[in-house]
């Protein structure tokens, strides 16, 4: 009697759900290593991300306007909400790609970093930034 090995269920690790979320992106087989690519890919959908949510972005962006104190993507979300209206994988990449614009545009500067204080964000260490070219208030 030839015996069976019993096979245990592999738990997904991070990266195995990753890279589910981007399989649909990339051919089966297929290991995209281009650094141009990938920032493409990033921008696209930064972008996408950004479309989605206009009505979002226009409250943010007059939010950035009339701050001068530093603050985290947590501020700005307390103060006009997140661009789905609820908590969710995936559903609010929105607020990343408006505060890497910004950046981007220098708009803003990082200047420290802070642990995130919403539940839902479990701790996470966020960016801490300043508008750029405007005083502080205390």
């Amino acid at each position: 009697m030839a015996s069976r090995k019993r096979q245990r269920a592999i738990p997904a690790t991070m990266a195995m759900q990753q890279a589910a979320l981007f399989a649909p992106l990339t051919p089966p087989g297929v290991i995209v290593r281009d650094r141009r690519e990938s920032e493409q890919r990033k921008q696209d959908g930064m972008a996408a991300a950004l479309w989605t949510a206009e009505p979002w972005r226009v409250r943010a962006e007059a939010w950035l306007q009339a701050r001068t104190a530093a603050f985290t993507s947590e501020d700005m979300v307390a103060a006009v909400g997140l661009p789905t209206g609820g908590v969710g994988v995936n559903r609010n990449g929105a607020v990343g790609a408006l505060v890497s614009g910004w950046s981007r545009r220098k708009l803003i500067r990082r200047v420290g970093y802070a642990s995130s204080t919403r539940p839902e964000s479990h701790g996470a260490l966020l960016s801490v930034w300043e508008p750029v070219g405007r005083e502080q208030v205390a």
